[in-house]
């Protein structure tokens, strides 16, 4: 059986200093049935050069150049680009765990979107860990989804984030990200 396949759109901007830690949390997931979409977006600090060299290397990257348009730019090219059934996100200054794309799948199973928490990094090296503030389980009635919609941005009772505002930590099912993509303004810079 045919493994489903999973496109990863990696956002390229000035980011070489980075660049190489990303593609190699990418490349050695222990989910292999990979379609990685380097979006190179006008990069003048070497990350088109390694983009190429790593593309050379892999079969499963593929490279596109383009005008720097910004981030969001860039991720909407990727939605438009990819082949898979499902799609994250990684910017090129990520990394990601080495399970996170096999674990995703795993509890994609009726579900649109998947969100989790993640770890960032500080300035001064310590790690800070952010989790969404909803419960964990599979929202779905018409209740559910009020209750998401009008708590997303923030709970307003406990002034903290609902969904956290980063593209890393989600899973979406591409064909769902396609709906809306036409929409995304490309003046978004955050989140």
């Amino acid at each position: 059986m045919k493994e489903t396949q999973v496109s990863v759109v990696v956002p390229v901007y000035n980011v070489q200093e980075y660049l190489s830690e990303c593609l190699e949390s990418i490349l050695h997931q222990t989910y292999g049935a990979l379609e990685i979409i380097l979006i190179d977006d006008g990069s003048t600090d070497g990350s088109l050069e390694l983009c190429d060299r790593y593309a050379k290397k892999d079969t499963r990257i593929r490279v596109i150049h383009q005008e720097n348009g910004g981030a969001a730019a860039a991720r909407k090219r990727g939605i438009q680009e990819a082949a898979g059934e499902f799609l994250c996100f990684v910017d090129g200054d990520d990394t990601i765990d080495v399970q996170m794309i096999g674990f995703f799948l795993e509890h994609m199973k009726n579900a649109d979107l998947l969100t989790s928490g993640c770890r960032c990094e500080k300035a001064d090296g310590r790690y800070l860990q952010r989790f969404d503030a909803f419960e964990e389980g599979v929202y779905k009635t018409k209740e559910e989804i009020e209750y998401i919609l009008r708590n997303m941005i923030v709970f307003e009772d406990r002034m903290e984030d609902g969904v956290l505002p980063y593209l890393i930590n989600k899973f979406y099912k591409t064909d769902l990200l396609r709906t809306v993509a036409e929409n995304i303004d490309t003046r978004i810079r955050y989140g």
